[in-house]
């Protein structure tokens, strides 16, 4: 059974076979990310967003007598937010397959 000890850092290693092995208490899962450019989470929010426009404009002759138009521009922004993203991570997409072909 290896020997316990504590570094200066308070972190508890083990000295097994000569060889100094931190305790992490913390460990990354090892998975892949589901998503790892964005694009598919900026489309989908830009999508809900683009519906809830929608859905708004349906409904603005309610909105408009109580004030509440500003849920509009609130949708209309997110929306036009979401195309941004959208262009902005298909660029970083494009950017980051053409280094690694590059770098291959």
């Amino acid at each position: 059974m290896p020997e316990s000890e504590v570094d200066g850092a308070g972190i508890p290693v083990s000295t097994s076979g000569g060889t100094r092995h931190p305790h992490h208490h913390l460990v990354q899962a090892p998975i892949q990310p589901l998503d790892e450019d964005g694009v598919n989470v900026a489309i989908t929010g830009t999508v809900a967003f683009g519906l809830g426009t929608v859905v708004l404009l349906l409904g603005a002759d309610r909105l408009l007598p109580g004030g509440d138009h500003w849920w509009i521009w609130v949708t209309v922004v997110g929306t036009v937010i979401g195309l941004v993203g959208i262009g902005y991570c298909l660029r970083r997409r494009l950017l980051r397959n053409n280094s690694a072909t590059e770098d291959s």
